[in-house]
C-alpha cells in the first residue's frame, strides 16, 4: 500500500484546543444569562435571549474559523518560503 494511504489524517483541532473553545462558548453564554432576571421574564424575552446567546457563539466561531484560516495559510506560507530559501542555496550541508 501506499504510504498516503497509510497515513493518519491530521488533525484540525488539538483535544485541549476542543475543550478551550468548549468553555469559551459556555462562558459566553453564562455571562448572558447570568445576568438575566427570571423572575420578571416573559416567554419573548427568554427566547429573545437564548437567540442572543446562539448568536454570540455564532459570531464568534466566524470570528475563531477566520483567525484559524489566517494561521493555516501563514503556516503554509511559511513552509513554502522556507522550502524557496532551502532550494536557492549553494551549500549542501
Amino acid at each position: 500500500m501506499s504510504t498516503n494511504l497509510m497515513r493518519k489524517p491530521k488533525r484540525v483541532l488539538e483535544p485541549v484546543e476542543r475543550i478551550s473553545e468548549f468553555l469559551f462558548g459556555l462562558i459566553m453564554v453564562l455571562t448572558l444569562t447570568c445576568t438575566f432576571n427570571a423572575n420578571g421574564a416573559s416567554r419573548g424575552s427568554v427566547r429573545t435571549l437564548l437567540m442572543e446567546a446562539l448568536g454570540c457563539n455564532v459570531a464568534w466561531g466566524m470570528i475563531d474559523a477566520f483567525f484559524y484560516l489566517l494561521n493555516s495559510l501563514g503556516q503554509r506560507g511559511h513552509s513554502v518560503a522556507l522550502l524557496g530559501r532551502l532550494r536557492r542555496t549553494s551549500d549542501p550541508a
